[in-house]
């Protein structure tokens, strides 16, 4: 929390620093209180289906989390999320916002994530698909599931981790997290992955369906010999 605080602080102090000849930031880097270490939380299927089966009973939340889990985007994306985003045939046009690198741009969606999406309410004047509760129902939610420490954003990368599992290329894996593309190819290579990515989006989802709901074992019980 020191280190979050700490981080914000210096963020005005040099944005301030950038504006005024006269004034210099007391903050430097190199003085947070531990190293950044990246987090490497993915969720396995026990733990899915826990999160999945709360999240059927929490709401629009529950379905931020599974709409979250089935299309890899991050929480401001799907907090985001607007009802004119969505065409007729299901494909969500992810805006870029200004200044942002880059986007997962068209998805086609699976018939999973469009029937969690149009299943939550429409209320007049308000366009938008999900309503963040607030950090009190966050804080209950994951309390609830009783697992170790994890955040929403674990669930995008356990979407990334399922989609190799399913068998998706690296790159178009990355293309539906909104990854770029590097290098020279970036320059040249100018087509949209529409497909690629609609049919990534497509296994990732059929893997979460058997996951929450795994088939029952195809096991015949012999009786004993006398």
């Amino acid at each position: 929390m020191a280190d979050q605080v700490l981080k914000a602080l210096a963020a005005v102090s040099h944005w301030y620093e950038s504006r005024d000849d006269d004034y210099r930031s007391p903050l430097t880097r190199g003085m947070r209180r531990s190293p950044a270490t990246p987090r490497e939380r993915v969720l396995g299927d026990d733990e899915i289906r826990i999160v999945w089966e709360l999240a059927s009973e929490s709401g629009p939340y529950g379905a931020l989390l599974k709409v979250a889990l089935l299309s890899g985007q991050r929480r401001a994306k799907l907090e985001g999320l607007r009802w004119e985003q969505i065409d007729a045939s299901g494909t969500w046009h992810i805006p870029r916002e200004a200044r942002e690198k880059q986007t997962a741009g068209d998805l086609k969606l699976p018939p999973l994530a469009l029937e969690i999406i149009y299943s939550q309410p429409r209320l007049v004047g308000d366009s938008r698909v999900f309503r963040r509760p607030n950090d009190v129902a966050i804080a209950n939610f994951r309390r609830a599931t009783g697992l170790p420490h994890w955040t929403i954003h674990d669930l995008r990368r356990t979407a990334r981790s399922l989609m190799s599992r399913a068998g998706v290329q690296t790159e178009i894996s990355e293309l539906v997290l909104g990854h770029s593309i590097k290098g020279i190819q970036k320059v040249y290579d100018r087509h949209s992955y529409f497909e690629e990515k609609a049919q990534a989006l497509a296994k990732l989802a059929a893997l979460i369906e058997r996951i929450v709901n795994p088939p029952v074992a195809n096991v015949v019980a012999l009786e004993a010999s006398s």
